[in-house]
């Protein structure tokens, strides 16, 4: 508002910051929605480096034998 003047055209309605999905954070939000969107990218890299080893893993999703540590998986 100091750079307009009494010229200034609108009233000040606050800070925001737009983001890159096109929304527009307030800017007290600011920090809080960056940890959000770093949160997520954690995530979705954890997710790519799973897609991207080269034999699947299937631990703690298939009962493990009790007598041994690895899992034997059977075609049928």
């Amino acid at each position: 508002m100091q750079e307009w003047g009494p010229s200034c055209p609108h009233v000040f309605v606050g800070a925001f910051k737009l983001e890159h999905d096109m929304s527009w954070t307030p800017y007290e939000h600011i920090d809080k929605r960056s940890q959000d969107f770093a949160l997520i990218d954690k995530v979705m890299n954890a997710q790519k480096a799973l897609i991207d080893a080269e034999a699947p893993n299937f631990r703690g999703l298939i009962q493990e034998s009790r007598n041994s540590l690895s899992a034997t998986l059977t075609e049928t």
